[in-house]
């Protein structure tokens, strides 16, 4: 299933999001770990960007809903 996800956004990000779009990655779990700073996305990033999705998800037990508002705290802190 994960592989497919991941499929699924790289196609989205090589393919579909329009260019100039801002864009970043970051991995949500215990830990925050950013995978690429806010960018703007062109014909080159595209590659270098979608490039930077893990290839399996780390998943922990327990930690759903605290790793959620810490990513989307993260998230908003970025995009100020």
């Amino acid at each position: 299933m994960w592989k497919y996800l991941k499929l699924a956004i790289r196609k989205f990000i090589k393919y579909d999001l329009p260019r100039d779009t801002q864009i970043g990655l970051m991995t949500v779990s215990s830990d925050i770990r950013i995978l690429a700073n806010m960018t703007t996305l062109d014909d080159n990033m595209r590659g270098i960007i979608a490039e930077k999705l893990p290839n399996y998800p780390n998943i922990e037990s327990g930690s759903g809903t605290l790793s959620l508002r810490k990513g989307i705290s993260q998230a908003i802190n970025v995009m100020q």
